[in-house]
């Protein structure tokens, strides 16, 4: 029911992440050859081997809409009017 803090404490409002590397061009530049074989048109998406396509990020950049959407839902469901009318509330950033 309540959510107590310190004033050195850091909170953060909502937001979602999709994190990864991509080694492409450090294995061009080494000379480094990824075989990957696959069953399904999109097993390999984000293989942190291969490069990133615009199909890709744009399928990815959906899905996290749809978490980030369905999260403030839930929050505003569960706390109602005791949320601040605040445009960053759900933008990710974070504060002292």
């Amino acid at each position: 029911d309540k959510i107590y803090v310190d004033k050195a404490s850091i909170v953060g409002s909502i937001g979602v992440l999709m994190d990864g590397f991509g080694f492409t061009g450090l294995m061009d530049k080494l000379g480094i050859q990824r075989r990957m074989h696959t069953a399904g048109a999109n097993k390999g998406s984000f293989d942190p081997f291969s490069p990133e396509t615009p199909q890709m990020t744009a399928h990815a950049q959906d899905m996290l809409d749809q978490i980030h959407a369905q999260f403030i839902d839930a929050v505003k469901l569960g706390r109602g009017t005791r949320l601040k009318d605040d445009p960053d509330l759900f933008s990710g950033e974070f504060w002292t």
